[in-house]
């Protein structure tokens, strides 16, 4: 049996308030409803996906800050990229 090990957690989350916060600063009309729909659609694992990479990457780059190029930061996960939403 593996060993416990004491462990710091980042969690990251998306609410609708942040969703709605963002169009509104975009200058889009976006209610609660469409909010909650959008992240609980069908592509949110990849955005899910996407927003882990970002982090990987973002490790990556702060821990080898005085080598890397940014064309250098390796992927770690297979990742497809999230549509961009039409009109929520």
């Amino acid at each position: 049996m593996r060993r416990k090990r004491n462990r710091d957690r980042v969690m990251a989350e998306i609410t609708p308030f942040h969703l709605m916060q963002l169009a509104n600063e975009r200058g889009w009309n976006l209610s609660r409803e469409q909010a909650m729909a959008f992240l609980n659609h069908e592509c949110a694992q990849r955005m899910w996906q996407q927003m882990m990479q970002a982090g990987l990457d973002f490790i990556v780059c702060t821990l080898l800050s005085d080598t890397a190029d940014p064309k250098e930061v390796p992927t770690f996960a297979n990742a497809t990229p999230v549509p961009r939403a039409q009109a929520l």
